[in-house]
């Protein structure tokens, strides 16, 4: 999945919001040996596709094929740490959400238009 010649391997749907995904996996198959440059597989790649929004989670294939517990263990560490933060930041973003809402209908009158300088509406 992805645009272009910018794709992920592997998407992991995100588990608070539906249609939306946690993180990519990438791992460095037919697709990274396939680019031009060491500076395309290793940079460019990663920056264009985290500028779409994705955070990006590597797999190497040795790590993968000496010790692929361990691989996976980093990954699900990695993703529990971007979904921790992810509930973070929604939980801190929530109050402001509030507040403005609450502001919204204090500011306007019973009959929901805005209430005049002097309190009438």
């Amino acid at each position: 999945m992805g645009v272009s010649g910018f794709r992920i391997d592997l998407g992991i749907v995100h588990p608070d919001k539906p249609g939306a995904y946690l993180a990519g996996i990438e791992c460095d198959g037919a697709t990274y040996h396939r680019a031009a440059a060491a500076r395309d597989r290793d940079k460019t790649r990663q920056q264009v596709l985290e500028n779409l929004g994705w955070n990006v989670i590597r797999i190497w294939s040795p790590d993968w094929w000496y010790d692929s517990a361990a691989a996976l263990e980093r990954v699900a560490h990695r993703l529990e740490e971007l979904l921790k933060n992810d509930r973070a930041s929604a939980k801190a973003s929530k109050p402001l959400e509030s507040m403005a809402t609450a502001t919204a209908v204090a500011e306007a009158g019973s009959d929901g238009h805005p209430l005049a300088a002097d309190g009438a509406s």
